[in-house]
């Protein structure tokens, strides 16, 4: 009586309607993905580098769900397997793979640190993120808006690294960090 058939999930498609919305979803998180550098949480431990990562590890799962959805279910969506780097970054997510699990820590190989979070769980969504962005800005003009948006988000930064250090201009000690939590990432 309850039972669902797998045939209906086979043979359904999405409107173009719901094709349009699930894809604006999936990329818009790709342009909050490089609006990311500007997020600060103060109510964290690590201020600068947790609400970063988790905003990052959040979008990239919503833009991957989304690129599911449309893979599985959407008219004239397609991942290319072929190009070299996305080989290239397959082959490198494999390799850490093997070397999380023979190495000392596995738990903290897979996890990493709170303060660093850069494990495997961090790459895998760094290959998800490559698959996303590939699939779906297949255009060299979304590709552009995406990279300027990402500009403009190093030019708010940038200003805010400037107004810290003109806030502090005759502390000589005095290294701005704008909203990256480190001087040396300006």
């Amino acid at each position: 009586m309850y039972a669902i058939h797998l045939s209906f999930f086979f043979t359904m498609t999405l409107g173009a309607s719901h094709q349009r919305l699930i894809s604006h979803v999936s990329i818009a998180c790709l342009y909050g993905i490089v609006m990311l550098p500007l997020l600060v949480t103060n109510g964290t431990l690590f201020p600068y580098v947790f609400s970063k990562a988790i905003g990052f590890q959040v979008l990239v799962e919503i833009a991957a769900i989304g690129l599911l959805l449309l893979l599985a279910f959407g008219r004239g969506y397609h991942v290319s397997w072929r190009h070299p780097v996305g080989l290239l970054l397959v082959v490198y997510v494999a390799a850490m793979s093997c070397s999380s699990i023979v190495g000392v820590d596995v738990f903290k190989s897979f996890w990493s640190s709170p303060e660093r979070m850069t494990g495997l769980f961090f790459y895998i969504h760094v290959a998800l993120l490559s698959l996303v962005a590939a699939s779906l800005l297949y255009e060299e003009r979304s590709w552009v808006r995406l990279f300027s948006w990402s500009v403009a988000a190093s030019v708010v930064v940038g200003l805010g690294a400037i107004a810290e250090k003109l806030a502090h201009l005759g502390d000589a000690s005095f290294r701005a960090q704008s909203t990256l939590g480190n001087p040396l990432f300006l």
